[in-house]
């Protein structure tokens, strides 16, 4: 199914599933319905929703995931600021 996937950085159909690095992709990767791919190609390592692997992309709530991830990244730097003041 991943030999399909077109990476999106160089476009080449060269993506494959990557193990997690880290306890945090481990705990990411059970708690978001994405999963890790590396291109063969350029070595691009990112995450890939699982409905776009199995062929229904949805952009809509990919940007809506990135856009919560930068919210929560401000509130989370904003928050320790403010401890630290």
């Amino acid at each position: 199914m991943s030999a399909n996937l077109a990476c999106p950085k160089c476009k080449e159909e060269a993506l494959h599933r990557s193990r997690s690095r880290n306890r945090i992709e481990k705990l990411m990767k059970r708690i978001i319905p994405y999963r890790l791919y590396r291109c063969h190609q350029c070595q691009w390592r990112g995450w890939i929703s699982k409905r776009r692997a199995n062929g229904q992309a949805s952009y809509l709530r990919l940007s809506f995931f990135y856009l919560g991830i930068i919210l929560l990244s401000f509130v989370i730097a904003w928050t320790l600021w403010i401890i630290v003041q």
